[in-house]
């Protein structure tokens, strides 16, 4: 007869552990629910990784108690459970704050190659003081696929793939480029960004309503080329010509 207790499963037959992971479980459902209500993005950052931080922790408590078993035999003991869970929120916090980023950003550092456009940097130069920014620092991203976006994490960064300057004109790429400035400037790429962690950990993500968030802060954007710009033609324009690539 197999002894649930004593093997991993046994895990969810002590009440104390078992009420650490059910807890931890509806505080990440509560904070799921303070993303879709708060309209503050600031706010709805902090939320974010706060339900990805309780939605992360038990799993590694789980991870690290389990291990603890087989090398120690007093990990039942509270005190013992309580420093695992200790360890457990640090190396999750770390995890969903630093690393994941890290690894996200070290990624696309690694596909780009080093610009050699005076135009496009003189234009980031340019709109970063009007913008009163920290000028972001711009890779092109060795990619036949036209794509571009901005990243706030670090650092302030623009991604352009060599693809996307290949097909468009001037006009068109400056409308691209002010479109990812007004992006730094809204903090939105930190949202995206933070979606993107949240889809790749959070199987309630598709409950967090940010497409609605992301939607607002694209209409946000373009309405700031569109100033700068005294038309929309050349977003239109570049618009109809990554479609043909999606």
């Amino acid at each position: 007869m197999t002894c649930l207790e004593c093997s991993p499963l046994g895990f969810f037959f002590d009440p104390l552990k078992l009420s650490v992971f059910i807890g931890s479980i509806l505080i990440a459902v509560y904070f799921l629910n303070k993303i879709r209500k708060t309209k503050e993005i600031n706010k709805k950052l902090k939320f974010i990784y706060a339900h990805i931080f309780f939605l992360v922790s038990p799993v590694v408590f789980f991870i690290f108690f389990n291990g603890c078993e087989s090398i120690y035999a007093r990990c039942n003991k509270p005190g013992v459970i309580l420093g695992i869970i200790a360890i457990s929120a640090v190396t999750s916090l770390l995890f969903v704050l630093m690393i994941a980023p890290f690894f996200i950003l070290k990624y696309y550092k690694k596909k780009s190659i080093s610009i050699q456009n005076k135009r496009i940097t003189n234009l980031v130069n340019t709109y970063s003081k009007k913008l009163e920014i920290k000028e972001p620092r711009v890779f092109i991203l060795d990619n036949a696929k036209p794509k571009a976006f901005s990243f706030t994490y670090f650092f302030n960064a623009i991604f352009l793939s060599v693809g996307l300057i290949e097909i468009l004109k001037f006009n068109e790429l400056r409308a691209v480029i002010l479109h990812e400035l007004s992006h730094i400037k809204q903090r939105s790429p930190l949202l995206k960004f933070s979606s993107l962690i949240l889809r790749m950990l959070s199987p309630l993500a598709g409950f967090s309503s940010l497409k609605r968030d992301i939607d607002f802060h694209e209409n946000e954007a373009d309405k700031f080329v569109v100033k700068i710009q005294h038309t929309s033609k050349y977003l239109l324009n570049a618009k109809n010509k990554l479609r043909k690539y999606e």
